[in-house]
């Protein structure tokens, strides 16, 4: 008597074609990204970039500065929508720490 064998479910490919050459295949189950702004963006009254402020000190060797120069190019960005973020800093309830996701 024989083996009995599970027949494979096939995948469909779509081709599409590309205004540089030939087709161009592509799988549907390549997942589609969005860009989504992080919840402490969302949830500063400011609008502070702050995930971005810690990617640039996160960064930092990387990119080949000094913490100070890093710093420095924090302070500047932040400084464009925020005209006082000493002050701010001090005075703010921090609502941005509540709705972060990583607690």
């Amino acid at each position: 008597m024989g083996i009995a064998r599970k027949k494979k479910k096939k995948v469909k490919i779509k081709s599409s074609s590309t205004s540089g050459g030939g087709p161009r295949v592509t799988s549907p189950l390549r997942p589609f990204v969005q860009p989504k702004s992080p919840p402490c963006g969302r949830a500063c009254p400011q609008h502070t970039e702050i995930r971005w402020f810690l990617m640039t000190l996160a960064k930092t060797e990387d990119h080949g500065r000094t913490l100070d120069e890093s710093y420095e190019e924090g302070w500047r960005r932040i400084v464009k929508t925020n005209p006082l973020p000493a002050v701010i800093g001090r005075v703010c309830p921090h609502p941005c720490e509540e709705a972060c996701n990583r607690n």
